[in-house]
């Protein structure tokens, strides 16, 4: 579950809000904190990325696009 958003960041800029949950990242599963964290370093070198997310507890889930252009990664 996310806890904080940094204004201006990749996450605010997606729309993420505290309290959701990642569910998957460019289709894969990510059900805890290492999935997400493996996934996002398999992104390296990508421009952008597309993650499903859901508020917690719930599995109405949102796709979303993280654009990491920007950080230039």
């Amino acid at each position: 579950m996310v806890g904080e958003i940094t204004p201006n960041s990749i996450a605010a800029q997606a729309q993420i809000l505290p309290g959701t949950e990642l569910k998957a990242i460019d289709g894969i599963e990510t059900p805890d904190w290492d999935a997400v964290r493996l996934q996002l370093v398999s992104k390296i070198g990508d421009e952008r990325t597309t993650i499903s997310v859901a508020p917690f507890g719930s599995n109405q889930r949102q796709d979303k696009t993280l654009d990491f252009a920007p950080l230039g990664i």
